[in-house]
C-alpha cells in the first residue's frame, strides 16, 4: 500500500491527529477545536479548524480571539491545506489577513504504510551509511531518560505542560535509543484505531546518518502493524528540507499540510 497523496484531512482524522498530540484545554466551537496548552508549542495553543462554524467567519473569529485573550495567548488557526500547502478555505483565510493575522510554520502531513515503514530496518541494512542499533527500548510510560532526549530537542518549560501533553494521547510509547550519558535518538508513538502517528523524532546530531532515524521509524512501523494500524503519519515543516527528506527515503509521501495563522500583538 502506497502513501496516501495530496487528500484533504477528513474529520475522524484530523482528530486523531490533534489526540496524537493533545492539548491539556480543549473547547468545541461547532466544528473546530480550540486548543490551549500553557504556550507550548503551536499545535497545543491553536485551532483545529475543520469545516465552518454556525456563525460568520468574523465574528467567528472574533469569538476565537476572545477565548484565546482570556488564556492570555494570541490567537492562531491551523488553517488545513493541500500537499502543496494551498489552503482549502480561502475566505477564511481573507478573513484572517484582513485582521492582521500573518502566516506561519507552513507544515507538511506525510503518511506511509506500516508494512512499508517496517521494512525499511531490512532493505536499508546493506547501505554504507547505515550502522547495526544495537537496541530500541520502547517505553509504555515516559522515563527520565526519553525526557533527556527530548529535551535535546527543544527547550522544556517547568510547567508541566510538556509531560502532560507527552502522556495525554488515548495511547502512547516512547521508542529510545539508549546511549552513555544520554540517549542517541528518541521517538514517540502516538496510536488510535488504524493510524499511528510518529511524534518527536530527535538523533544526536554527532550520532546522525548511523540508522538511528531507520531503526526508530521502522520499529514505529512493526508496532503499528502489530496494533493493526495500517498507517502512519507525522508532520514536518516546510522549511526543514532535512528532515523531509530523511522521510521520503522511508516511504513518506506528501499527504495534506496547514499552515497556522497568528493574530497580531
Amino acid at each position: 500500500m502506497e502513501a496516501l497523496q495530496n487528500q484533504p484531512v477528513g474529520n475522524s482524522l484530523a482528530r486523531i491527529m490533534a489526540d496524537g498530540w493533545p492539548a491539556l484545554e480543549q473547547e468545541e466551537f461547532g466544528p473546530w477545536l480550540l486548543r490551549a496548552s500553557l504556550g507550548f508549542t503551536s499545535r497545543g495553543n491553536s485551532v483545529l479548524v475543520q469545516g465552518r462554524p454556525s456563525r460568520p467567519l468574523v465574528p467567528a473569529v472574533a469569538a476565537v480571539e476572545q477565548w484565546y485573550a482570556v488564556r492570555s495567548l494570541p490567537a492562531m488557526l491551523a488553517v488545513p491545506t493541500d500537499a502543496s500547502l494551498v489552503p482549502w478555505d480561502l475566505d477564511l483565510v481573507d478573513t484572517l489577513r484582513e485582521r492582521g493575522y500573518s502566516p506561519t510554520q507552513p507544515t507538511v502531513t506525510m503518511t506511509v504504510a506500516a508494512t512499508a515503514l517496517a521494512a525499511q530496518a531490512v532493505s536499508r541494512a546493506g547501505e554504507p551509511s547505515v550502522e547495526v542499533v544495537a537496541e530500541v527500548m520502547v517505553d509504555a510510560i515516559l522515563t527520565p531518560e526519553w525526557l533527556v532526549g527530548f529535551a535535546a530537542y527543544r527547550p522544556l518549560p517547568d510547567n508541566g505542560a510538556p509531560e502532560r501533553i507527552l502522556t495525554g494521547s488515548e495511547g502512547q510509547l516512547f521508542l529510545t535509543v539508549p546511549g552513555h550519558k544520554r540517549p542517541q535518538a528518541v521517538a514517540r508513538m502516538s496510536t488510535a484505531p488504524g493510524w499511528a502517528g510518529l511524534h518527536a523524532m530527535w538523533v544526536d546530531p554527532v550520532l546522525r546518518r548511523r540508522g538511528l532515524a531507520t531503526a526508530l521509524a521502522a520499529k514505529i512501523g512493526e508496532l503499528a502493524f502489530a496494533g493493526g494500524m495500517a498507517q502512519v503519519y507525522l508532520h514536518v515543516e516546510q522549511s526543514n528540507e532535512r528532515a523531509r527528506a530523511c522521510y521520503r527515503s522511508l516511504g513518506f509521501g506528501d499527504h495534506s499540510g496547514y499552515v497556522y495563522y497568528r493574530q497580531p500583538g
